[in-house]
């Protein structure tokens, strides 16, 4: 997936354009598995394959704007973020902390709490509620939410009054969870449709990829 990705990138670099989420940093991806396949794909390398797509990886950008109206993160927003700008302070060349603007752009969540923000069950970062969401929207002249970060059964969900979506695009993740996948498409006039990616059990074969 990341060599796909970073040759769509080189050879499109203008219709490209990849954001980071909290699995983008060496501490959390090599607890995931992905140490393992470059080992094992690689063996004595496998290690500074490792080592060098996490450089890469450290330094995408956090955030995009999609027509000046859709907001993309992969977490979500933050206490500590009241205006885009704010985004453009941070030193994202780094590995992503355990608080502050930058970790909450990678790990927060929605919640339908009446607390604006609260305390993450995922024991980092936090969460934000219709309130927090509105602000944010109101104050950057915003309509939408855009992010990943937590499965959801079809792919996708709509929550918030439609202010907030969650695309998850992974079908039966970890191999045991049954979810759809699904990829937003958004038209010129900044209607949303999806294409559904439904959960196999049909092996791959590794050896031929």
């Amino acid at each position: 997936v990341c060599a796909l990705l970073f040759a769509m990138k080189i050879m499109y670099p203008n219709n490209v354009n990849i954001l980071r989420g909290n699995h983008e940093c060496p501490e959390v991806n090599s607890m995931y598995g992905f140490l393992t396949e470059c080992e094992s794909r690689f063996g004595n390398e496998g290690k500074n394959v490792f080592n060098k797509i996490n450089e890469a990886l450290c330094i995408l950008p956090l955030c995009a704007i999609i027509n000046e109206k859709i907001f993309c993160v992969h977490g979500g927003i933050s206490p500590h973020l009241k205006k885009i700008e704010d985004i453009n302070k941070i030193n994202r060349f780094t590995k992503i902390p355990d608080g502050g603007l930058l970790c909450d752009l990678m790990w927060s969540d929605p919640t339908n709490s009446i607390d604006v923000w609260g305390i993450s069950s995922r024991g980092i970062s936090c969460t934000y509620n219709l309130q927090a969401i509105e602000t944010f929207l109101n104050n950057n002249n915003l309509q939408l939410i855009c992010r990943a970060h937590q499965l959801v059964s079809d792919g996708y969900k709509f929550s918030h009054n439609n202010k907030l979506i969650t695309v998850f695009s992974a079908p039966n993740y970890c191999g045991n969870c049954g979810n759809d996948g699904a990829v937003m498409k958004i038209s010129k006039d900044l209607v949303c449709s999806f294409i559904i990616i439904k959960p196999t059990n049909e092996e791959i074969n590794s050896s031929t990829i």
